[in-house]
């Protein structure tokens, strides 16, 4: 059923006959087998301190298996070598490098480690700002339209769709294309849904309806000049966010730094076991490996947090933003609007401020 009061362009016949069935919405190309955001949210709800919540976890920690398992199977090899090829009666390998390479360059390798890992995390952090931003605009943009414009109609489509640019814009950043939270949510319609996902740009195209509509009011009289500044304002700073949660996710690491701090870090992994077997002998292998899992470690975080917006368990958790805060928020304010409309309908002399641009009014039959 059609959300109460929301306009919605018209479309052909036959595409709205398609957008009445919910399988013909665009369905979710996820890769990942979390959510995203899982780690964001263990910490949310753990003791203070986080030791029981983290210091035996195994779900979000860095695990470059690949690497780690091609070093594993370099440093048994290399230690091998070393401990078995001897040219005096020493007993010693013979095999080896002066322990001072290592020494001296381990100091520059873990500041480039140390550098892209909070660039990185400085990244992950300005993402959860704008969406903090994101969260504070759109309650004070419902609060606006409840206070300043007070009609049905408008109000209702105003909050409804500031709850769906959330949700597209959550579902930009991850390059998809699923709006099905907002039919579960009963947000907006299918056939609304469909019109959005329609949009090459669905964000854009949800600013549009809202600007619309806020133009709607201004013209039908229910907003004044200044008031209609100041709401039009929240939409420039949707805009602001949505460019630069898109700057974040379309911009990586500098190409040249990445690749000259792994060609660093894999030259130091290599000569490691030929500086450590003279003193370690055969346990230079496990001292290696260890080593690896962490200077690697360093590197995949980096990796994994320099893209904030996925499905990761250290990603940020943006369905627990969208769905169970803005949407529960907005929905409250329009929830708490509408019932005191009712309750002035029923005063006696009273009536509803319906005044509205009639463009915006649907029909029953619709």
């Amino acid at each position: 059923m059609e959300a109460p009061g929301i306009a919605v362009a018209a479309i052909p016949d036959q595409q709205l006959a398609q957008s009445m069935a919910p399988q013909q919405l665009v369905p979710s190309k996820r890769h990942s087998k979390y959510a995203g955001g899982e780690g964001v949210l263990i910490m949310n709800a753990a003791a203070k301190g986080y030791w029981k919540e983290t210091v035996l976890a195994y779900q979000g920690r860095p695990a470059p298996v690949v690497m780690l398992t091609l070093f594993f199977f370099y440093f048994v090899g290399s230690v091998t070598v070393a401990m078995l090829v001897h040219t005096d009666d020493d007993d010693k390998p013979q095999i080896i490098l002066n322990s001072t390479f290592a020494a001296i360059a381990a100091p520059a390798l873990f500041f480039l480690l140390v550098f892209r890992t909070n660039a990185a995390y400085d990244r992950w952090w300005e993402g959860r700002k704008h969406w903090g931003m994101i969260i504070n605009r759109t309650r004070d943009f419902a609060r606006q339209a409840v206070s300043y414009i007070g009609d049905d109609i408008h109000v209702e489509k105003l909050v409804r769709y500031t709850v769906a640019f959330a949700v597209t814009t959550k579902v930009h950043l991850r390059t998809e294309r699923d709006l099905s939270d907002l039919v579960s949510m009963e947000v907006l319609s299918n056939k609304q849904v469909l019109e959005i996902q329609n949009a090459k740009h669905m964000p854009n195209f949800v600013l549009e309806v809202l600007s619309q509509t806020v133009a709607s009011a201004r013209q039908s009289g229910l907003l004044s000049e200044i008031g209609t500044l100041m709401v039009d304002s929240n939409l420039t700073q949707y805009e602001d966010d949505l460019g630069a949660c898109e700057r974040i996710m379309k911009t990586k690491m500098p190409f040249a730094y990445t690749v000259h701090l792994r060609a660093f870090l894999i030259l130091w992994l290599l000569v490691l076991p030929f500086c450590l077997v003279h003193d370690f002998e055969w346990k230079a292998i496990p001292a290696c490996f260890l080593a690896a899992y962490g200077l690697l470690g360093l590197d995949s975080i980096g990796v994994d947090i320099e893209n904030p917006f996925g499905h990761d368990f250290n990603d940020l958790p943006l369905d627990d933003i969208t769905n169970n805060t803005i949407c529960k928020n907005l929905m409250e304010i329009l929830q708490r609007h509408q019932s005191r409309q009712k309750q002035q309908a029923q005063q006696p002399g009273a009536g509803l401020r319906t005044t509205a641009d009639p463009a915006l009014v649907q029909t029953k039959n619709d």
